[in-house]
């Protein structure tokens, strides 16, 4: 009988070491302004060195951040972002990570390291991107949809329709909620690198009017001097810019 009791005990004491290998220590680093976490359906202050667990949520005010640490991973909480830890799971060769983004930002950053298959993945309702030791920032809002900021290394993105793309170099990922593919990855590049284009000659007070009124300006009701510069111009120029998808 005692034989059966020791041997039992062996086994809750393996089962218990188990579970706390399977789920390594979420630690709140570092906490600014006012900041909760919710766990058995009740908010509560978050503060420093406060361990969490898997299925967490966290929420942040406005001019708040907070900073929790898990399985090595840094995850920074923007102010007004809630987000709940989904996954946290690890073993001796691997770790799996997934937050659910529910709106605001995030930055994680995630170390690469030979002896540990890590998997850090950030979800939201229209997507979701996986770190491979690197960094990125990621912002979610009901309207806007899914924005992705990569700094450096690679982070793979793949949205609800199973569209992938794999960023890298400083490129950007964006997915609106309504369309079935993201924008283009080059798309702020592109935008930042058409500019509009107006006479040399036209004064400072004139070039203002032009950005503030060009669409009126475009439809013909041109004031005096803008018709004589329009007017001067005899060359055209075509061009057509193709992007990369």
């Amino acid at each position: 009988m005692r034989k059966s009791s020791f041997i039992s005990c062996i086994a809750v004491c393996m089962a218990l070491a188990f579970v706390a290998a399977a789920h390594a220590d979420i630690k709140v680093a570092s906490v600014s302004g006012t900041v909760a976490f919710k766990a058995d359906r009740q908010w509560r202050p978050l503060t420093r060195g406060m361990t969490l667990r898997e299925g967490t949520k966290v929420s942040t005010g406005a001019r708040s951040t907070a900073e929790i640490s898990i399985d090595g991973a840094t995850l920074t909480v923007r102010p007004l972002t809630m987000i709940k830890i989904s996954r946290n799971a690890v073993s001796k060769d691997a770790s799996d990570t997934k937050i659910a983004l529910k709106y605001g930002g995030v930055n994680a950053k995630v170390p690469k390291l030979k002896t540990v298959k890590s998997v850090f993945k950030i979800q939201t309702p229209v997507a979701t991107s996986s770190v491979r030791g690197t960094e990125q920032e990621v912002f979610f809002g009901g309207m806007s949809g899914m924005t992705i900021r990569v700094p450096e290394g690679t982070v793979d993105a793949e949205n609800r329709n199973g569209s992938e793309r794999s960023l890298r170099g400083k490129k950007n990922y964006r997915q609106r909620p309504d369309r079935s593919l993201p924008d283009n990855i080059l798309s702020d590049v592109r935008d930042g690198a058409l500019v509009r284009v107006h006479a040399d000659d036209i004064t400072d007070e004139e070039k203002q009017l032009h950005e503030y009124f060009d669409d009126y300006l475009d439809n013909g009701d041109r004031p005096d001097r803008f018709s004589t510069i329009m007017n001067k111009q005899k060359a055209t120029l075509k061009i057509r810019i193709i992007w990369p998808y």
